[in-house]
């Protein structure tokens, strides 16, 4: 499972120490979680390169995009 996605930096949002895994790196997910849709909890845009596209997202209700239904 991985909790809050973030894999980028954009101005006003820097992690301020390394990645602990680069997205790029990640294993095989059995899910994510995101626990409110600021930038540094939901990070969709750079989320979008990790491969597998059929990984279950548990967002709260409001936090999808217009295209996508809120779980």
């Amino acid at each position: 499972m991985l909790t809050d996605p973030w894999f980028s930096e954009q101005e006003g949002f820097y992690h301020g120490e390394p990645y602990g895994i680069e997205l790029v790196d990640l294993p095989q997910l059995a899910g994510i979680i995101v626990s409110h849709e600021h930038y540094d909890h939901y990070d969709m845009q750079a989320f979008q390169a990790y491969p597998d596209k059929q990984v279950p997202l548990t967002v709260i209700r409001g936090t999808a995009g217009p295209e996508q239904e809120p779980v």
